[in-house]
């Protein structure tokens, strides 16, 4: 009889515990999104794919198995002042290893490293610390931000990543 209700014991675990788990895991789902989804079909509006993760913890897992291996995991984030100042005037001692000049062009203002860098730093913070700086700004980038949104307002679909790459900087610089 011993022996009888273990067995059990240990069938009913192996069967609840992963519908158990199931619906923990879709918990915010069932909860809120059903609700929002039924309410949406009489509506004609609809929620954007995705999931809600588990309760309290949401995607926090899920992102932590993720990021595990890749190089984001072994990045040293550095919270004193003083090391802060080293790392960003010290372009010789550190430098970036994401692929900006390959994803958003050699010839813009991201990609540029070292000389290239702190001349464009240099005409920036000159240009941004004089009085009438924002008039000055707002002069020159208005025109182009119109430009740019007539033109994003006749295309059907905008693409970031194209978009990002045609910031340049002005000839003058």
């Amino acid at each position: 009889m011993g022996t009888m209700t273990m067995e059990m014991w240990m069938a009913l675990m192996v069967g609840i515990l992963p519908i158990v788990g199931v619906i923990l895991w879709f918990w915010n789902d069932i909860w809120f999104a059903i609700p929002v989804r039924l309410r949406g079909i009489a509506d004609g509006t609809e929620l954007p794919a995705g999931y809600m993760g588990i309760p309290f913890l949401g995607e926090m897992c899920t992102f932590l198995w993720n990021v595990q291996n890749s190089p984001l995991w072994c990045t040293v984030h550095a919270c004193f002042p003083s090391l802060n100042k080293l790392v960003s005037q010290s372009p010789a001692l550190f430098s970036q290893q994401w692929p900006f000049a390959e994803l958003l062009g050699t010839d813009s203002i991201i990609g540029s490293q070292g000389a290239e860098h702190a001349r464009l730093k240099k005409f920036v913070v000159k240009a941004i610390n004089k009085p009438d700086a924002p008039h000055r700004v707002a002069l020159m980038v208005q025109p182009r931000i119109i430009s740019v949104l007539r033109s994003w307002a006749q295309r059907f679909r905008i693409v970031a990543y194209e978009e990002a790459k045609k910031i340049k900087p002005p000839a003058k610089i």
